[in-house]
C-alpha cells in the first residue's frame, strides 16, 4: 500500500500496548484511525489526546453485534476501512491439569519446580475464553472489515486493503510454557487463519498477515512476569531484554507499506530459541 497518509486504519485493542502504541505511530503517519477496545473510559479520551483522526467505538470481540457497530460508524464518518490491525486479545492459565510451584522451589530463590494440584481437569470456560477473544473475534474483525475493503478501489498493484493479525511466539513449538493452552491455542490457529484468509482474498487484493511478538513487557503478561522474564533472558539472541511495544508497531507499519508481503507470519522475538520445560 506504500503510502499510509489518509489511509483509514481499524485498530483493535488500541487502547493500551502495542495497539496503543500503533495508534500513534499511524497517526503519525497521516492515517486516520478507528480505535474498538472494551476501555471505554480510556477510549473516551482519544480523541482529545489524538485529535479528529482518531474515533473510538466500544466493543468486545465476543460480541459481533459491537463489532458491526464499529464497522458502521466508520464507514459513516470516513467511508471506508483500508487496513485492519488486530490487537485485541487475551489469555490466562489455561491447564489441561493444574500444577503449582512446590513450597521447596519457591522457597529457595531458584528455579521453580510444580507439582501437581489435584483439584481436577483444568477449566473447560477457561480454554474456551481464550478461542473465542483471541481467534473467533479475530475472524469476526477480519470477515467484517474485509467485505467493506472489498469496495474500495484498487491501487496501481490491484491492492484494496490489509489485514494484519497479533499472534504469538506461543503459537509455534518452540516456546511452550506449559500454562498457555488455551492462549497458545487460539494463537496458533490465528497461523492457520492467516493462510486461508490470505488464499481466500488474494482475487480481491486484500492481504494478510500476522504478527508473532515473543515476550512484550505489558499488562497482559503480569500474571507470569516472574517466571517469563527468567526464562525469556536465557532463551533470547539479542537483546536479552522485553520487548518495546513500539518494534510491533514498526513491523504492522512496514506491513502496510510493503505491498508483496503478503501470507507471511513474522517473528517479533529477539531471535528466541529456546524452549521451556517443568519438572514436575
Amino acid at each position: 500500500m506504500r503510502d499510509i497518509k489518509d489511509k483509514v486504519i481499524w485498530i483493535t485493542g488500541g487502547c493500551s500496548g502495542m495497539g496503543l502504541a500503533s495508534v500513534k505511530l499511524f497517526l503519525s503517519k497521516g492515517a486516520k484511525v478507528m480505535v474498538t477496545d472494551i476501555n471505554e473510559e480510556k477510549g473516551s479520551t482519544l480523541s482529545d489526546e489524538f485529535g479528529a483522526n482518531v474515533i473510538f467505538y466500544k466493543a468486545d470481540m465476543t460480541k459481533t453485534n459491537e463489532l458491526q457497530d464499529a464497522v458502521k460508524g466508520v464507514m459513516d464518518t470516513w467511508g471506508k476501512v483500508d487496513i485492519l490491525l488486530s490487537c485485541a486479545g487475551g489469555g490466562g492459565l489455561t491447564w489441561a491439569l493444574p500444577m503449582t510451584p512446590t513450597p521447596e522451589s519457591m522457597q529457595s530463590g531458584g528455579p521453580l519446580n510444580w507439582q501437581y494440584t489435584n483439584e481436577g481437569p483444568g477449566s473447560l470456560d477457561a480454554f474456551m475464553s481464550d478461542i473465542n477473544i483471541n481467534l473467533v473475534g479475530n475472524f469476526d474483525a477480519a470477515r467484517l472489515a474485509a467485505f467493506q475493503m472489498m469496495k474500495n478501489e484498487p491501487n496501481e498493484h490491484g491492492e484494496r486493503g490489509a489485514i494484519i493479525f497479533i499472534s504469538s511466539i506461543s503459537a509455534n513449538k518452540r516456546h511452550s510454557p506449559g500454562f498457555n493452552c488455551g492462549y497458545a491455542s487460539s494463537k496458533a490457529g490465528l497461523l492457520g487463519l492467516t493462510k486461508e484468509m490470505a488464499v481466500n482474498l488474494a482475487p480481491g487484493g486484500v492481504r494478510v498477515n500476522s504478527i508473532l511478538p515473543g515476550y512484550f513487557d505489558t499488562k497482559f503478561v503480569e500474571q507470569v512476569r516472574d517466571v517469563a522474564a527468567d526464562q525469556w533472558k536465557e532463551a533470547a539472541i539479542f537483546p536479552k531484554e522485553p520487548g518495546d511495544v513500539k518494534c510491533v508497531a514498526t513491523m504492522a507499519a512496514e506491513i502496510v507499506e510493503n505491498y508483496y508481503v503478503n501470507n507471511a507470519t513474522i517473528e517479533v522475538t529477539a531471535g528466541f530459541t529456546g524452549t521451556t520445560s517443568y519438572q514436575a
